[in-house]
């Protein structure tokens, strides 16, 4: 599985809802990262992964 892409939103998504990891060690695992984003992570950081993670119920997740 690919790693999701590294920007400035990314990054700082990753620092706050995976705390305990580096971000970019969070970015690296794509499912860890956004089963941790969906839990914790408020509405302004799930708008910010708008149009890098796209879901397709037919076809899993993309990213």
């Amino acid at each position: 599985m690919k790693s999701l892409p590294v920007t400035s939103e990314t990054l700082n998504v990753a620092r706050r809802v995976v705390w305990f990891m580096e971000p970019e060690e969070a970015l690296a695992d794509p499912v860890h990262f956004l089963a941790y984003a969906m839990t914790y992570g408020t509405v302004e950081y799930l708008k910010a992964l708008k149009g890098i993670v796209v879901w397709d119920p037919m076809n899993s997740m993309r990213f």
